[in-house]
């Protein structure tokens, strides 16, 4: 139940994720400033599953994890929070390094999940998990990335695409300021489908925008629901050079 989304602008682009859970999980703790192994990186927390579901490292590398509710693979009896593979994979310095140490890592324990990374002039590269394989391919577009639901997968991709390519032919192209609008929109009407979702047990629980230029990476965060949420303070990062990536 999440939507991903994302824009370049030369070297540059802005990821934007919307979070929907059940009213029953402990709301997200706001992203914060973070160390693992020598790298800098900025994620928000999960209190349940202690990891997080999205996070961007100095190096300009965005992680977003969504769960996959479609695939038919193995589900483990006693799986370990998805949501611990962001922290463990945000040292990696670009997207050559996260493909090597994402398929050097058991996963096993973990339920079926799909992950999405980006770095700056690149197509989005997209790792699914489905129990059982792990495969990989790209998306080279701006706009919708991917989408998720736990209610009608396939009715919630057509009505959440429908509205970006709306969106897309109304404006002759994507911005972050489009982006922004849909991703706190209750287009055609607020409920399960809805990109910012209201259901009886579960709603969009927060937004993060991401924006990742040549020299900076920044984290805006809006806790709640995006059309009602509150903004918390931006947390910021200088990027390495590409020098330094290398």
């Amino acid at each position: 139940m999440c939507t991903v989304s994302w824009v370049r602008t030369g070297s540059s682009y802005t990821l934007l994720f919307n979070r929907d859970e059940r009213g029953t999980r402990a709301r997200g703790a706001p992203p914060r400033l973070q160390d693992r192994r020598g790298v800098r990186w900025i994620a928000p927390n999960d209190p349940d599953g202690g990891g997080s579901w999205i996070g961007v490292n100095e190096y300009g590398l965005t992680l977003a994890l969504l769960n996959r509710y479609d695939a038919s693979g193995s589900r483990p009896d006693h799986a370990e929070s998805r949501g611990l593979l962001v922290p463990e994979l945000l040292h990696c310095s670009n997207i050559v390094r996260l493909d090597h140490d994402l398929n050097a890592t058991s996963l096993d324990r973990y339920r079926p999940f799909s992950l999405v990374g980006v770095e700056s002039g690149d197509v989005v590269q997209i790792y699914a998990w489905n129990g059982r394989h792990l495969t990989h391919a790209t998306h080279p577009s701006d706009g919708l990335i991917l989408t998720s639901s736990s209610v009608d997968q396939p009715e919630a991709e057509r009505q959440r695409r429908s509205q970006f390519d709306r969106s897309l032919t109304d404006r002759g192209g994507f911005d972050r300021a489009t982006l922004q609008a849909l991703h706190r929109s209750h287009l055609p009407e607020a409920g399960p489908f809805s990109v910012c979702m209201h259901r009886s047990d579960a709603a969009t629980q927060s937004l993060s925008a991401i924006s990742v230029s040549t020299t900076e990476v920044t984290f805006a965060y809006t806790a709640g629901a995006p059309c009602v949420g509150t903004a918390t303070p931006v947390v910021g990062l200088r990027r390495l050079p590409a020098l330094a990536r290398a």
